[in-house]
């Protein structure tokens, strides 16, 4: 069994090298975030010796870096924090607690200053848009299916709960990309391509990633788009809410002020009833990021591209 182990750790540690040389060609052609993100599990899991320890890298780049506070009693799960916690339970969506998108925005938005992710999600779609999904429909408007892409048929509890857990690791996976940039600085080169880096960019980045920090995040101003209100927008807005069972969609752009700068977030939103709820941190129709990295802008700026009150 010994040799068993050491033979596919061999070839697990083979395997890594050559995904690390050819990466930064192959990373680069990936465009589905959902393919990048599967290729990434299978490379940590990979990582994982047969005994079921972690296996631990001999290069000078790992050596160089802090430790990441696993247990010493080798248990990879609960080193992990697998298995740990639970997704925060949501107030039902449409029962009017956030009758306006700027109310949603800006309990997100605290929500992240706080570090606080059940504060983020409870102004999230997490579970009307989990549990209304419509899958049929959603075939019908793209004219065309990508399993690996949509969300599941929401008629049983195991394929809801899957569709949660998805969504909210999207939307968790664009805060961090918000934090990120607040607290590193420029990270679009990071974020986009597999990049070399030594041991003292990556010390710096983790030093720089204190949360403590947003704590001096302020929300300025909240505004629509021109677009918004135009009849095509309209439609198309009305389709997209109809693929989560919602009564209305539509799109936001925060401008907020992180330790004296400005940066605009967007965001995708979706109406249950008398209630708003964030889909996405994101807006297509400003242009920004899908991964969800703010963009520095002014005040001014930020005026120039929404509609006067």
């Amino acid at each position: 069994m010994k040799i068993v182990a050491v033979m596919r750790a061999n070839r697990t540690r083979q395997c890594i090298n050559d995904f690390i040389r050819s990466g930064a060609n192959t990373l680069q052609r990936i465009r589905p975030i959902s393919t990048l993100l599967a290729i990434c599990s299978i490379v940590l899991v990979s990582c994982v010796a047969a005994d079921g320890s972690a296996w631990q890298s001999d290069s000078p780049l790992a050596a160089a870096l802090p430790t990441s506070g696993a247990g010493t009693d080798g248990d990879f799960a609960t080193s992990a924090g697998i298995g740990s916690t639970s997704l925060p339970m949501q107030q039902p969506a449409g029962n009017g607690a956030f009758p306006t998108p700027e109310d949603a925005i800006t309990h997100y938005l605290n929500g992240v200053a706080q570090n606080d992710v059940g504060m983020i999600l409870a102004a999230t779609a997490l579970d009307a848009a989990s549990e209304g999904y419509d899958f049929a429909y959603e075939v019908d408007r793209l004219a065309g299916l990508n399993l690996a892409q949509f969300l599941s048929p929401p008629n049983t509890k195991f394929y809801a709960d899957i569709n949660r857990v998805r969504v909210a690791a999207q939307i968790l996976q664009q805060v961090k990309m918000l934090s990120y940039r607040l607290l590193a600085g420029d990270i679009d080169a990071l974020a986009t391509t597999y990049a070399q880096v030594d041991a003292d960019t990556v010390t710096a980045l983790l030093e720089s990633l204190d949360p403590a920090r947003l704590a001096d995040l302020q929300v300025v101003e909240i505004g629509s788009q021109p677009l918004t209100t135009d009849p095509f927008y309209s439609e198309i807005a009305a389709r997209k809410a109809k693929v989560y069972g919602a009564g209305d969609f539509t799109e936001r752009v925060a401008l907020v002020e992180f330790e004296e700068n400005d940066y605009i977030v967007g965001f995708s939103l979706l109406r249950y009833g008398d209630d708003w709820r964030v889909l996405d941190q994101s807006s297509p129709l400003a242009g920004l990021s899908p991964l969800g990295i703010p963009e520095t802008s002014t005040k001014e700026g930020f005026e120039s591209m929404i509609l006067d009150e």
